[in-house]
């Protein structure tokens, strides 16, 4: 029995790490949804600036780094819709459509940050 309850103990502080960044993964996320961003065009590259903090700076930077890294692919197929000659609505339907990969990616990439951010929290 004794061999037993040391390799349990033994075992129990690997599974602390692991439960407090799924305590950070929840905390991070949820101050996540309290961020805002907007972007604009630097060179062909979409640069971001936070407009509604969550008071954490590397939290701010996921939301910053995700927005960037969405957006700067769709920036060139963006900008040939703003300077076509169709019509207002049509640039606007096409505007739209060319910006829906913009949420699922938003989604992945946030979530691999909030992922990274919380495993280096509960290691530190």
């Amino acid at each position: 029995m004794s061999v037993l309850a040391a390799l349990a103990l033994a075992a129990a502080p690997a599974a602390e790490p692991v439960a407090l960044a799924a305590d950070q993964i929840v905390v991070i996320g949820e101050r996540l949804k309290t961020w805002r961003g907007k972007w604009r065009t630097d060179k062909g590259a979409a640069r971001c600036q936070t407009t509604k903090s969550t008071g954490d700076r590397e939290i701010d930077a996921i939301g910053c780094s995700a927005l960037e890294a969405c957006v700067t692919p769709l920036i060139p197929r963006m900008q040939a819709i703003a300077a076509s000659k169709a019509p207002r609505a049509e640039r606007n339907r096409l505007m739209q459509a060319a910006s829906q990969p913009i949420g699922p990616c938003l989604v992945e990439r946030r979530g691999d940050g909030i992922a990274a951010l919380a495993e280096r929290r509960a290691g530190a």
